[in-house]
């Protein structure tokens, strides 16, 4: 099996085709060709988010100032998400096995996303579902009972906006 995610296509408002390319909802930063005046105008990445979705609030804060996202489809970039992925075939989900700390960092940033306005409101409806599920997941496949406890500590930090590097330890 594949250690990739394959990323899902977006229909955005004001995304006229391009041949060739995609409109993607979100681009992970790896690989990523941006335009520096775009850069100026939607501003940079969150040092604060660290390490996780960092890519993902970017790419809605661009979106919402009229900027879009865009995935060549001739152009191949293996890249590894964490240690594989975990399939929960019975949800159709894919998930990125990740130490703990990368876990927490993905909820609390994910969680620190529903305080955004630039963030669609579909988006932040499924979060905290799909973190439970998540959460669950990882869980019963890692034979772990503690992980659910590494994202309520996320969500929780998030809400709060206690956000900055996290670290294996930290």
């Amino acid at each position: 099996g594949s250690d990739t995610k394959t990323p899902r296509l977006f229909r955005g408002a004001g995304a006229s085709p391009v041949p060739g390319a995609a409109p993607l909802e979100f681009l992970i930063s790896s690989g990523t060709l941006l335009d520096l005046a775009a850069l100026e105008r939607v501003g940079g990445f969150r040092e604060d988010f660290f390490i996780d979705a960092v890519d993902i609030e970017w790419c809605f804060r661009a979106w919402a100032r009229g900027f879009s996202c865009w995935m060549a489809r001739d152009v191949v970039m293996p890249h590894r998400l964490g240690r594989g992925i975990l399939r929960v075939p019975v949800l159709g989900l894919h998930l990125a096995v990740q130490p703990d700390f990368r876990l927490y960092a993905y909820a609390r940033n994910q969680a620190a996303m529903l305080g955004l306005a630039h963030v669609p409101l579909r988006w932040k409806a499924k979060l905290l579902p799909y973190l439970l599920v998540q959460a669950l997941a990882h869980s019963l496949a890692q034979r772990r009972p503690g992980l659910p406890g590494v994202f309520l500590r996320g969500v929780w930090d998030g809400v709060r906006g206690r956000l900055g590097p996290v670290g294996p330890g930290r």
